[in-house]
């Protein structure tokens, strides 16, 4: 397996030095920032530097692109495009870009290309997340009622907080299924002290909140169940996991891990975490941004964007407001006919014409391939 590196950030940073550590190889290298430069070719020594981002198009199809947060995210947007309508294999920072709108677009793209995206969130790989599922599937713990987060963070600004945020509901979701409503508070705009409670069709209540690294490293997670309760810790700099006071470490390095979940992908064998997890954790994170700004609860209705839906939705505002033109259109039709203008008897036709041409682009949502749901995928 070869790899090429696009960009670096604190989330990548671990499991580019465990790639070094396993000596795996990486054959280009962009968009690394200054500070790391001279630390990564001492990691990867035959790696080039490319000058130009798009020198990692012409890599063969096997090469298998890790893409980072960049400085711009409209730049690392244009390059994901490209590189998901090449169809390449990539893995991920979780999230990669803030925009919940264009993450979804990127799907869009993926959906079409088959391209694999693993989004890189080794916590669903982890023994301890194995281990948590097991007692929440037991009958003694019974029906999860309430999952309580603790998340230390250490700047205050918004990014950095619903990053976090974000990671943390791709770990959630798993264990309470989809959330579709949510509550924000935060301190005049202060997200180092964020607050946020959710909640979705199974009925668990969650609760998430942004606390000072100075007082807490580990993030906790606490699952109150009918019976039980269940108290997890997760120390980001072990990769270590505490459930119910019992250490659990990784089972094998991050490289490791990273290579075995894309050989299973590749062979088709595994399909969870996909990219749309992804999104869905960003569009949560924009409804805590929303929400926090509003004040009010923000609910999501989790339909599947794709590009019929998309088609749907713009025939359906044509319709509106082919609505709305045809009414004032018959009042000025009627007003000049009175007038007895030239070929103002033939506005019926005109407008006969205008309808007739939108019923005729309905048939376009037939060239649409027909596609599983999100829903549909997740039941199976």
């Amino acid at each position: 397996m070869k790899f090429a590196l696009l960009g670096l950030d604190d989330t990548l940073r671990d499991l580019v030095a465990s790639l070094a550590a396993e000596h795996a190889p990486v054959a280009v290298m962009h968009d690394i920032p200054g500070p790391s430069q001279t630390e990564l070719a001492g990691w990867f020594p035959d790696a080039r530097h490319a000058r130009e981002w798009d020198e990692l198009l012409a890599l063969d199809q096997e090469t298998i692109v890790i893409v980072a947060r960049g400085e711009s995210d409209d730049l690392r947007a244009e390059q994901l495009r490209k590189l998901l309508q090449q169809g390449r294999t990539l893995v991920v920072s979780h999230p990669v870009l803030a925009s919940m709108v264009v993450l979804f677009e990127l799907e869009m793209i993926r959906s079409d290309s088959r391209a694999i995206v693993l989004p890189w969130t080794p916590e669903r790989t982890h023994p301890g997340f194995t281990e948590v599922q097991r007692r929440l599937q037991a009958p003694s713990f019974g029906k999860i009622e309430q999952l309580s987060i603790e998340r230390p963070v250490e700047g205050r600004e918004a990014a950095g907080v619903l990053r976090s945020f974000a990671r943390d509901m791709h770990v959630a979701r798993a264990w309470t299924g989809e959330i579709t409503k949510v509550a924000a508070l935060t301190g005049a705009g202060d997200f180092g002290n964020l607050v946020v409670q959710m909640s979705g069709p199974s009925g668990t209540i969650i609760r998430w909140s942004a606390i000072s690294r100075a007082m807490q490293t580990s993030a906790k997670f606490t699952l109150v169940g009918a019976q039980q309760k269940l108290i997890v810790e997760i120390d980001p700099s072990t990769q270590h996991w505490t459930v119910d006071g019992a250490a659990i470490g990784p089972a094998k390095s991050l490289a490791q891990t990273l290579i075995d979940e894309l050989s299973q992908r590749l062979a088709g064998t595994t399909a969870a975490p996909t990219w749309l997890d992804a999104c869905r954790d960003a569009e949560l994170a924009d409804a805590v941004d929303r929400s926090a700004v509003k004040g009010k609860t923000i609910e999501l209705y989790l339909e599947d964007v794709n590009e019929e839906n998309t088609f749907k939705g713009m025939m359906a505002a044509g319709g509106c407001f082919l609505l709305l033109f045809t009414l004032p259109l018959i009042v000025l039709a009627t007003t000049f006919t009175n007038l007895e203008l030239p070929l103002v008897e033939y506005w019926p036709y005109g407008l006969l014409l205008i309808l007739a041409v939108f019923l005729v682009l309905q048939t376009l949502r037939l060239a649409f391939p027909v596609t599983a749901t999100s829903n549909e995928t997740a039941a199976k």
